[in-house]
């Protein structure tokens, strides 16, 4: 429980400091790649915003038949478009083009959470709280399922090399019939 107050130290609503953020956005920015590779996510937020707009209008028929100075036009009026629309879910003021990707991104989360806990008050607390609760639950579940590995290797290796014996004994039982 002490790690979820950790960034209410610093004043911070999210419960995820920024740099943490950054760290998980970095990780997940590779494996989008994967997926997106002309998707730039590692950039400035608006070389993310052009090569999503860019991305987005590769895909319609029309803007194919555009000459090449009239792409660039409607490549850059739907990245502002896209950067207008996001910043206006930022939690502080728009988002700068020249920041990076992850801030922008945090601000925009950031924003969210603050509507969410201005509408919704003492639940939202209850809601962060369960998905904390199941986001360790399974870390926890994959950490016990390791643990239960190796212990399962000690044990044959104990048998192994001897140290633990198993046999088994003869008894005589009594059984009671009625």
């Amino acid at each position: 429980m002490v790690l979820i107050y950790v960034p209410q130290l610093g004043g911070n609503p999210l419960f995820v400091s920024q740099k943490s953020f950054r760290t998980f956005f970095d990780w997940a920015s590779g494996f989008v790649n994967d997926f997106y590779p002309s998707l730039s996510l590692n950039g400035s937020f608006g070389n993310f915003s052009e090569s999503f707009a860019k991305m987005e209008l590769t895909n319609n028929p029309s803007f194919k038949d555009l000459t090449s100075d009239q792409q660039a036009v409607a490549v850059q009026n739907a990245s502002q478009q896209f950067e207008q629309s996001l910043s206006a879910s930022s939690s502080t003021s728009p988002v700068a083009s020249s920041s990076p990707t992850s801030d922008a991104f945090y601000n925009i989360l950031q924003g969210m959470m603050n509507a969410w806990q201005s509408e919704s008050g003492g639940w939202f607390d209850v809601g962060w709280a369960a998905v904390i609760f199941i986001a360790l639950r399974s870390v926890g579940i994959i950490f016990i399922w390791f643990a239960e590995f190796i212990s399962l290797i000690f044990y044959e290796l104990l048998l192994a090399i001897g140290f633990i014996k198993v046999g088994e004994e003869s008894h005589t039982r009594e059984v009671l019939g009625y």
